[in-house]
Order: C-alpha cells, then structure tokens, then sequence
C-alpha cells in the first residue's frame, strides 16, 4: 500500500532492490560509495554534519558531484511519478463522469440516488478496494432505508410496466402456466425475495 499511494511499481521496487544490494556486495568501492551516498540523500542524512560530528573522513567534492547528478536523477523520477499520478487520476475522473452521467433508453439516470449516497459509497470502496462503482452504489442504496423502499417500490412497478406494454404490443392470449411462474420468479428475484 505504502508504493501504491506513492506511485510506484512493485516488480519495479524489487528490482532496484535487489540491484543495490547486488552493488553493495560485489561493487567497486567508489559505487559502494554512491550508493551509500545515495542513500543518505533518500533518508535525509547530511554526510558532512555526519562526518564533523564523528571526526569521519570529510566527503570529496567528487562525492558531492556524485550526489547532485543523483538529486538531479530523482527529481526527475518524481516528475515522471507526478505526471503518472495525474494520468490515474483522469482516468478515475473520466470514470466517475460516466458513471455519474449514465442515462436509461428513456433518457433517465440510472443512478438517480448517486447524490445521496456518494459519501456512503467512498466509505464501502474504502473498506473493500474490490467493490466496482456500481456495487458500492447499490450497496449504499440499500443501507438507506429510505432510499431502500423506493428502489424496492420502483422493482415491483417495473414488471407491471413491462407487462403492461408487452400486453399492448402482443394480441391477447392467455398466459401459460409456464409464463405464469416465470413471471412470478422473476419478481421475487428483482425484489430480493
């Protein structure tokens, strides 16, 4: 998780990883020293403080060099690290517009609660990262008990509405025993029953 919020790839972290580590135990000393250099920078550690508070050897202005091509390497990493994280976040943008936007064949939301429950779906998605938009909106919708009844009002009148029409538009017959218990099933079925 600590990667992911940072914008990092894994595989990739592991394999610079294991590449210092392989540097640190069979490289030179000048890039034993680089990478050591290196790493003080990454975690804030002044070598030349270090090295007038423990008498140590003073740092060489070729270290020095060595560590500003590597400060210039990172702020190039970051920059690359931003504009990735700009891209991921458009894309989630792009994605929740068109969930937000999405219309029936009759021009109606699909999700007309979404303003009502918006907050309640970040919660759920924050609790399980696996959740799509459309299961944490009908998720949220169903904790709300008010909102729960009109969706379950709004399912029982659909198959009344659809029956309605199809009676229009098919010449009366009567309904086989086969249709009859579909039909039934199938109501129970969108009312959760």
């Amino acid at each position: 998780q600590y990667l992911a919020a940072r914008g990092i790839d894994t595989t990739r972290a592991v394999q610079v990883l294991l590449a210092a580590e392989h540097q640190l135990s069979t490289g030179t000393p000048e890039r034993k020293a680089q990478i050591f250099a290196k790493l003080a920078q990454d975690y804030g550690i002044d070598l030349y403080e270090l090295a007038e508070s423990s008498d140590a050897e003073v740092v060489t202005p070729e270290m020095a060099q060595i560590q500003q091509r590597i400060g210039n390497i990172e702020r190039g990493l970051a920059g690359e690290q931003q504009q990735a994280a700009a891209r991921v976040q458009q894309d989630a943008e792009s994605q929740v517009k068109v969930f937000t936007e999405a219309k029936d064949d009759a021009g109606n939301l699909l999700r007309p609660h979404l303003g009502k429950v918006a907050t309640a779906m970040g919660r759920l998605i924050g609790e399980d990262s696996k959740l799509t938009l459309q299961e944490a909106y009908e998720n949220a919708v169903w904790g709300n008990p008010a909102l729960r009844k009109v969706s379950l009002a709004k399912q029982r009148a659909a198959p009344v509405t659809k029956s309605a029409k199809a009676q229009k538009a098919k010449p009366a017959k009567e309904p086989s025993l086969r249709d009859t218990v579909a039909a039934a099933y199938g109501s129970t079925q969108r009312a959760g029953i």
